[in-house]
């Protein structure tokens, strides 16, 4: 034992005195030059003594990525990793060499989003105050101090060897004491990775609650040492439990599909609401069923499209969802039905983007159910009804219903022209002689069913019947109301933590105690985030077998992962589900018990949505919802008023596909496509405004009746040319290409690549960080390699929206304060160009370069440029420009609604970005003072919205006018200057400063004793010139 220890002592010097030379890493290759006969049997020995003081492990060479330290070896152990020897048990204090001062750094922090200017010191992101309040300085350690710990070590291992030999007579062992260390040690394995989607989660052991007491929950979360009052006042909420209500039928229903729910849903009686909806189908209305989530509203159409089924073999029927996730849960639910009648297998199928192209003929032609969504309804189905192409007519001949779930989705651009494929569809049904088909729809939210429906389909609003009293049971729900604390908890200007580490924590704490959770993130970003952090939170708790039990689910994954998790999420083998709101609507994802909001999400109708996937038991459990306010004002307004987000009533939805006259022409030219238009028949469909549009078609008056064809501009399929849901993106594929595994992981939008591949850069999925090797545009395809790193990166980006040429000019009333207004093509250009390492406390490590070719969307907008003379009145209030002029801009969107028929989104101005605006250093890019808003979709012709817009510039004008002079927040909040669609969290606001602009504009009158001095206390001084 004399020669270990004075093998340990000759390691333990050098790596101490490595560890005090920001230069050399204490790799085991380094150290073994300390001793000739130290060997990778001593390092184990040493860690077997000393567990909780020495980390002897393969560590990812990338966790060094940026460090001042060499790696001496990088391929020391294959595939990057290095074979660490390090002391754990605490670094030596650092003396100040001299007071010489690092070069000073220019910082900025709201909301927990910093930028600085860098130099090669690591600074701190979380609590920047920090860094200025000191000057920074060079460290150095003494040869003393190294000295004093490395003999403190050298104290601690000779303690740890008579423990050993104390153990070994207790234990009566009869060999020495190597031979005894010889049988405990292991010697460290390269670690390997593992598919992070695909694991046996059979064997992972779940416990969850079957009865969860959530009052005693509550008292668990706040008497936590981690909690600091994030309840708000009055932000414990209850909503009462009902009881069930059962219904009767009118008719003599089908005794096998009855039997079907009762063996395979133990469905046994029927609530009021699917009593009313089914007694209302059986008299040949249409229906539109408006009852909370969970209420079994899938039986409402389930039910007759079954019994169709059996009594009509040529019966058909059309199932469209707003998600493939959706479509998969319900088309799993009526095959199971539909097998358990004997149906033969294939009866229900799916038809999306996903379904192989050579399997399409063949639903098309046996199918009896088919699961689409708008989408492929709009592109692959309508066009090709035309027989000498295909055969949907056939099948749209037979159809007998039509379902569309999840109406409250279909609303404002996306909504109009969903409606419009709708339109097109009856329109070909009437054409191919099917006056049966009924029309089924369901919705948890919303306001205004029945109209929103006649709005959608087209149809008489007397041949709906509204079904909108629940009557099903639903258990108490407990809703919390949780704020971020400050970063310094007596200082408001700090800003707030980040929802990430809130999140985190609290989906932690009911992960280990065995509670089904699902939390709800308004980004993928903070979908990643979260995920890795709970998962290294187990790590660091010691109960890693927890990591298996928590997923990530959002877009970008491949079809197969998003079906091996949903399986995973319906069959219980999950505790906590990480998602973006592709998990907001009806899919069953079992019985879960608590939901947490990270973020307050765009609506209130999304709040209730996603509240809504917790306390979906049969029993009538309770249930408990977490809304985590972040420092934006749209969630600030809803932590000072929790209230309402249960009494405020749900946005009103509005589409209008009858006086868009950009997106009807559109539809119309595909309609024409499908089977030529005759104007007395159609106008049914499409309006009196198809008199106008029949001018960009072909006339024919080859026959007695006049047709119309599409116009020659178009192709064979001009819907190809008509995106429903905005610009049709390429993607990019991401590789994983670890230990040569070559597979995609995911399908990356080419706007999202440069904010998330770059080479370099860390790109996460379920959670895991991967290292981007390189990213090639011709191939549209990024290789990833996994990494195990504790650092992460950030993009550093800007926007600019640009006019390009004005098509149109107007005037305001108020002619002679420069209120002029122009109309014309605009250029929306990001730019990312760099981005920052950060380690897993926020501190910058590097800050790297990149030259990506900007993302360029080119579309249809109006500007408004602001006179000087206002300007300076802005300034001589001591108030913030850039501010003024952003919160301008959100009040005019937010007043957009009453005059255009928009949703948060659809139209997108030029955010002002706090990292700009309140940096220390003087800007090279300076932006106009101007008002400017662009369509977000619809490629190089807009969506007309914007051009809507313009046409009622003066009367939004006058409008935000009055609803900002009225609104009683002081500082601005969601109902006047702030908006959930602010890109950067709505953190330079100046209400003042907006009541200025928009007042000048029009020539209205200021009240001045009502306009606040600045500066604006929401935000931080500027000292800089930003706007010119």
């Amino acid at each position: 034992m004399e020669q270990l220890y004075d093998v340990f002592k000759s390691v333990n010097t050098l790596a101490t005195f490595m560890r005090c030379r920001k230069h050399v890493l204490p790799t085991v290759k380094n150290l073994k030059s300390a001793h000739k006969h130290v060997s990778d049997e001593h390092f184990a020995i040493f860690k077997y003594l000393l567990p909780d003081d020495i980390s002897y492990a393969w560590v990812d060479s990338q966790q060094y990525s940026g460090d001042q330290r060499d790696v001496f070896d990088i391929e020391e152990g294959g595939d990057n990793w290095i074979l660490m020897f390090d002391f754990i048990d605490g670094d030596l204090k650092p003396k100040p060499a001299k007071k010489r001062k690092v070069e000073e750094k220019e910082w900025v922090h709201v909301e927990g989003r910093v930028k600085v200017e860098l130099d090669e010191t690591i600074l701190n992101l979380t609590n920047p105050r920090e860094n200025n309040k000191r000057d920074k300085q060079m460290w150095s350690y003494s040869v003393e101090d190294m000295g004093k710990l490395a003999a403190k070590r050298n104290a601690k291992f000779k303690e740890a060897v008579e423990v050993l030999r104390t153990k070994m007579k207790t234990l009566d062992y009869q060999g020495t004491e190597i031979e005894y260390l010889r049988e405990k040690i292991e010697i460290p394995k390269i670690p390997t990775f593992g598919d992070v989607v695909n694991i046996d989660r059979e064997k992972v052991a779940v416990n969850a609650q079957e009865m969860v007491d959530v009052t005693q929950l509550i008292t668990d979360i706040t008497t936590k040492e981690s909690y600091c009052g994030q309840i708000v006042e009055n932000g414990y909420m209850l909503i009462p439990a009902e009881e069930a209500r059962y219904g009767q039928l009118e008719y003599e229903p089908n005794n096998e599909v009855m039997a079907a729910f009762e063996v395979t849903k133990g469905v046994t009686k029927l609530f009021t609401h699917q009593a009313d909806a089914l007694n209302a189908l059986h008299r040949g209305q249409n229906v539109v069923v408006c009852t909370p989530t969970s209420s079994g509203k899938s039986l409402i159409y389930q039910t007759p499209v079954l019994e169709s089924l059996l009594n009509n073999s040529s019966s058909r029927a059309f199932f469209i969802f707003p998600t493939k996730a959706l479509a998969q849960d319900q088309k799993r639910s009526l095959t199971e039905l539909s097998l358990a009648l004997g149906l033969e297998y294939g009866t229900v199928e799916t038809f999306d983007g996903d379904t192989p192209f050579e399997n399409r003929c063949k639903i098309r032609d046996r199918a009896r159910v088919v699961f689409t969504n708008p989408d492929m309804m709009h592109v692959s189905i309508l066009p090709k009804v035309d027989s000498d192409r295909s055969s949907w007519r056939q099948f749209i001949q037979n159809l007998r219903y039509v379902v569309v779930d999840e109406i409250h989705y279909y609303n404002s651009l996306f909504g109009t022209h969903v409606s419009l494929v709708l339109r097109r569809l009856r329109r070909i049904c009437k054409l191919l002689g099917n006056d049966t088909v009924q029309f089924i729809s369901c919705s948890a939210t919303i306001s205004r069913p029945l109209e929103h429906m006649s709005d959608l389909f087209g149809l008489d609003k007397e041949s709906i019947t509204l079904v909108d009293s629940p009557g099903g049971a639903h258990g108490l729900k407990h809703v919390l109301a949780w704020n971020t604390p400050f970063v310094s908890p007596t200082d408001p200007r700090s800003g707030r933590v980040s929802v990430v580490g809130e999140a985190i924590s609290l989906l932690a704490h009911m992960v280990k105690a065995n509670i089904r959770t699902i939390v709800f993130c308004r980004v993928r970003v903070i979908c990643e985030q979260i995920i890795k952090g709970v998962r290294q939170k187990f790590v660091d708790e010691g109960r890693p077998d927890l990591s298996n039990v928590v997923m990530s689910y959002r877009g970008g994954y491949s079809p197969q992962d998003r079906r091996k998790i949903e399986q995973d999420m319906f069959s219980g083998c999950l505790l906590g589900i990480v998602a973006t709101n592709a998990l907001e609507l009806g899919i069953d994802i079992g019985q879960l018990d608590a939901c947490i909001i990270a973020g307050f999400p765009t609506t209130v109708s999304n709040l209730r949505q996603q509240s809504g996937r917790a306390g979906r038991r049969k029993d009538g459990s309770d249930s408990l919802t977490i809304v985590i306010g972040s420092g934006d004002p749209v969630d600030q307004y809803y932590m000072k008023n929790p209230d309402k987000m249960i009494t405020e009533p749900t946005e009103a939805l509005t589409i209008e596909p009858l006086t868009n006259l950009l997106l009807l022409e559109s539809h119309v030219q595909c309609a024409a496509s499908e089977l030529p238009i005759e104007l007395s028949h159609d106008v049914e469909f499409f309006g009196p405004l198809l008199h106008t549009v029949k001018d960009k078609l072909i006339e024919d008056k080859s026959e007695e009746t006049v047709f119309y064809h599409t116009s020659s501009r178009f192709s064979d399929n001009p819907a190809k040319d008509v995106s429903i849901r905005g610009i049709e993106e390429n993607h990019y594929a991401v590789v994983d290409i670890t230990h040569n595994k070559g597979h995609i992981i995911e399908l990356l939008e080419e706007s999202r690549v440069p904010f998330s591949l770059y080479e370099g850069g860390i790109f996460m999925h379920q959670g895991f960080p991967y290292l981007v090797v390189d990213v090639s545009v011709e191939e549209r395809m990024g290789n990833v390699r996994r990494v195990n790193v504790d650092w992460y990166t950030r993009q550093r980006d800007f926007t600019d929206v640009d006019p390009v040429q004005s098509e149109e000019v107007k005037q305001l009333s108020y002619g002679n304060g420069g209120g002029k207004v122009s109309f014309g093509n605009i250029r929306i250009t990001t730019t990312v160009f760099g981005f920052f390492k950060i380690d897993k406390r926020d501190r910058i490590l590097e800050a790297v370069e990149v030259d990506h070719p900007p993302f360029v969307i080119n579309t249809k907008g109006f500007w408004i440029d602001i006179p000087q003379t206002t300007m300076k009145l802005i300034e001589a209030k001591n108030l913030s420009l850039a501010g003024a002029i952003h919160a301008a801009e959100h009040a005019l969107i937010n007043f957009f609604p009453r005059y255009v028929v928009c949703g948060p989104g659809d139209v997108r101005t030029e955010c002002k970005a706090p990292e700009k605006e309140f940096a220390k250093r003087q800007s090279t890019r300076r932006r106009p003072a101007r008002l400017i808003f662009g369509d977000k979709v619809g490629g190089e012709g807009g969506s007309g919205l914007s051009q809507k817009a313009f046409q009622f510039v003066e009367e939004i004008i006058n409008n935000a006018v009055d609803g900002v002079n009225a609104c009683e927040c002081e500082w601005g909040c969601h109902s006047c200057v702030a908006g959930a669609f602010c890109t950067e969290s709505g953190l330079v606001l100046s209400k003042p400063g907006a009541q200025i602009i928009l007042s000048k504009l029009v020539g209205r009158d200021i009240d001045w004793t009502k306009v606040k001095e600045g500066p604006e206390p929401n935000m931080p001084i500027a000292e800089t010139i930003t706007i010119e």
